[in-house]
């Protein structure tokens, strides 16, 4: 979900030059490094001990991909836990009303998080994005901001964006916390998700309730999806490009959002059984109400296949 700030202007871009470094992505940039270095380099990124204890020794050479490169994305990002009224307001985001960190929230997001900015820099997630950028949609790209209106041709244009609005965002994320409101009826109200990126902007507005008493892998793909309209991108329907029928974007593989949310969801790195992001996509369209496959075997996601459970 995205909700877009009226007013905000970035006219100023910040160059971080992925040349010199055609090994964008979870690709070793340097020498392997010492354990110890290994893992601080690793901390940057957010993830805690037990999960760079388990990714070293689940998938040692993915790891040290990761620690060796250079210009990771998401990388020493400073995270405010806020609650604010006038934020959440500003957001449009319906049905939603104030909610307060506390331990276990922030303990939770935070870990999420770590796992994020691991998998979008890791070598699987790059070479699954690298596959099918073909499927990607112009059309789908209105509302982008800045560079993020162009489609990319490989995970380095991509990179290139994040980088860019993260180095706008002096690499600070602010997190607001919200839940659902409760209904004339008793009943929970529904505000469509319990993540939203705002466009272009370094704000996410997160429902840690429901995020906490989920599997803790669960929300990750959707966190990456909200993160990707934070770089300025959209998922936009556009009938107007299409004789007045509205596209369909959920869980089509033809926008970055849902583009990155699949990949890293059950079933994105199944070459076998799904020979395309495309197919998977037929496959959650035919169910009723949409699912995604069972997340084990092939299906498992690459969240789990990286951290476990």
């Amino acid at each position: 979900m995205t909700q877009a700030k009226k007013g905000l202007t970035l006219a100023v871009l910040v160059a971080f030059s992925l040349s010199g470094c055609a090994n964008a992505g979870g690709k070793s940039d340097t020498q392997a490094l010492t354990p110890s270095q290994e893992k601080a380099s690793l901390r940057k990124l957010g993830l805690d001990e037990a999960d760079i204890n388990y990714v070293m020794a689940h998938a040692p050479q993915d790891a040290m991909a990761v620690a060796t490169h250079k210009h990771n994305l998401l990388q020493d990002t400073h995270l405010t836990f806020d609650s604010s009224s006038k934020e959440l307001k500003a957001s449009k985001i319906p049905n939603i009303q104030l909610d307060k960190w506390n331990k276990k929230y922030k303990q939770q997001v935070a870990k999420i998080w770590g796992r994020v900015a691991f998998v979008v820099n890791s070598p699987r997630f790059v070479k699954q994005f690298n596959q099918e950028t073909a499927d990607l949609d112009v059309r789908t790209f209105k509302g982008g901001i800045d560079e993020a209106v162009n489609v990319p041709s490989n995970y380095d244009d991509f990179a290139k964006v994040a980088l860019n609005r993260q180095g706008l965002a002096h690499n600070t994320y602010k997190l607001e916390a919200f839940s659902n409101k409760i209904g004339a009826d008793g009943k929970e109200m529904s505000s469509g998700g319990n993540a939203w990126g705002e466009m272009g902007h370094p704000e996410v507005f997160l429902n840690p309730g429901e995020i906490s008493s989920a599997r803790l892998n669960k929300n990750a793909p959707l966190l990456l999806h909200e993160l990707t309209h934070t770089f300025g991108y959209a998922h936009d329907n556009n009938p107007k490009a299409n004789n007045g029928k509205a596209i369909q974007v959920v869980y089509v593989p033809n926008n970055v959002p849902y583009y990155v949310q699949m990949i890293t969801s059950s079933g994105g790195t199944n070459d076998k059984d799904f020979d395309s992001l495309q197919q998977l996509s037929k496959q959650i369209h035919s169910k009723n109400p949409m699912l995604l496959p069972v997340n084990s075997g092939l299906n498992t996601d690459l969240f789990t296949q990286y951290f476990g459970q």
